[in-house]
């Protein structure tokens, strides 16, 4: 198959996939072949295993909302394990259900934004333009977390502000995971 590995092709007998380090525009387009070959055949129930530090939010949006899209289709079983943080925590709120190992840690926090050029910095109306698309952007975050964990906004910006890892049972208990295995 064009532009997919073997690794991923021998999961993708099995409805696996693999998400592994950083999210970024080479894992959308790894997520968009593989859930198109999916497709073809047929939209059977998947396995996302995901151990990532997370990356790009345009990129993790992107797969997250690919992922959405899928699972209204079929049963999305998002596997966290080792380190998921920051958009792969995201992406992981994606899948139907969400399942993290007993030793998985899971990071949630307010948005970061790379390649901020000192022009920007230095100009009020751009700063403030780049302060509103982070808003905006951090907004749409909070809003797929608040719908996933069933909690308030003031509880995810509360726990996004600690910027600190949580252990799968605490994850379990923000609402982060459904359960562990």
């Amino acid at each position: 198959m064009d532009g997919i590995k073997t690794p991923d092709l021998d999961l993708l007998a099995k409805n696996e996939i693999w998400l592994e380090g950083k999210v970024n525009g080479a894992m959308v387009e790894k997520v968009f072949k593989l859930l198109f070959v999916l497709r073809a055949r047929g939209c059977p129930d998947i396995t996302i295993y995901i151990t990532s530090p997370g990356g790009s939010t345009l990129a993790g949006l992107h797969i997250h909302d690919a992922i959405e899209l899928y699972a209204k289709k079929a049963v999305v079983k998002g596997f966290a394990h080792g380190r998921v943080a920051s958009m792969a925590s995201i992406i992981l709120q994606a899948c139907t259900t969400r399942v993290a190992s007993k030793h998985t840690e899971i990071l949630i926090h307010h948005l970061i934004q790379d390649n901020i050029s000192l022009d920007v910095l230095r100009n009020k109306k751009k700063l403030d333009k780049l302060i509103a698309d982070c808003e905006e952007t951090q907004a749409k975050l909070d809003s797929i977390l608040m719908s996933r964990t069933g909690k308030s906004q003031r509880q995810v910006i509360a726990l996004s502000k600690k910027d600190e890892y949580l252990v799968s049972s605490k994850a379990l208990d923000f609402g982060l995971i459904d359960f562990i295995e």
